[in-house]
């Protein structure tokens, strides 16, 4: 392996560790390295978190944008602040019961179903439907 690997490497082990502002204020102090922006982009990327777990994240994110879902939780504060979660914790889900709840009409048609017969409700996950007081949503617990 070449040194220059090696050291992306190493170094995208301890961008990887790093909180998203902690990661930011590396990459901001050292504009000139072209492999710390490598490893800053890859540390802040969704895709690159969620592809730990899930087998098509892409997709999962394009669902979670229809839907208006967003992750909640101890694996959304894991994504933001590095090793404050457990492995063993479950991937939780909130989705509004409309996209213009979470958008606004002025970005979605008025004419958008209901999300409980969303994509992401296909992708193995168990359902508990709670009530707030001024709409009916979904948490989706993912079961691994």
């Amino acid at each position: 392996m070449s040194p220059t690997k090696s050291n992306k490497l190493a170094l995208q082990g301890v961008v990887n560790k790093l909180t998203l502002a902690d990661a930011m204020t590396l990459r901001d102090a050292f504009t000139y390295s072209s492999i710390l922006e490598q490893c800053y982009n890859t540390r802040v990327d969704p895709v690159s978190y969620l592809s730990k777990t899930f087998k098509h994240p892409v997709t999962l994110l394009s669902a979670m944008f229809d839907t208006g879902c967003i992750l909640v939780g101890s694996r959304a504060l894991e994504f933001f602040v590095p090793g404050s979660d457990s492995d063993e914790s479950a991937w939780k889900f909130f989705v509004p019961g409309y996209k213009e709840e979470t958008l606004g009409p002025d970005v979605l048609e008025l004419s958008q179903q209901p999300t409980t017969n969303s994509a992401l409700c296909t992708a193995g996950c168990t359902l508990e439907k709670e009530r707030s007081k001024s709409n009916s949503s979904l948490e989706m617990t993912v079961v691994a």
